[in-house]
C-alpha cells in the first residue's frame, strides 16, 4: 500500500481523485477505519454488502501530502484490521 500511494508522485499527468478500497471482516471494524481516517479529512464510503470502504482521496500528489496519505491509511488499517484491496484512478 504505502509503495502504491508513494507511486502517485510519480503520475505524469492530474490522477486525482484516486479511490484506495480495503476490506474488513465487519461493520464495528469498518466503522472505526472510517472514524481514525475522518479526523485527518479523508473522504470515505460503506459498501455494507461487501464490506468494503473507499477512500477518495483528492489532495496533492507531493511527497509530504503522500507520506501523510500513507502514515495516516497504515495506522488506520493496522488499528481496524483493515486489507487493503487496491487503487483506482477516478477519471473526471
Amino acid at each position: 500500500m504505502e509503495a502504491d500511494i508513494m507511486g502517485f508522485k510519480e503520475a505524469q499527468e492530474d490522477i486525482l481523485p484516486v479511490t484506495l478500497t480495503y476490506s474488513f471482516d465487519s461493520k464495528d471494524s469498518a466503522k472505526q477505519f472510517q472514524t481514525e481516517i475522518a479526523k485527518n479529512g479523508l473522504t470515505s464510503s460503506y459498501d455494507d454488502e461487501d464490506k468494503v470502504v473507499d477512500v477518495i482521496y483528492h489532495d496533492g500528489v507531493n511527497e509530504s501530502d503522500l507520506k501523510i496519505l500513507s502514515d495516516t491509511l497504515v495506522n488506520a488499517c493496522t488499528n481496524a484490521s483493515a486489507e487493503y484491496k487496491g487503487f483506482h484512478f477516478n477519471m473526471v
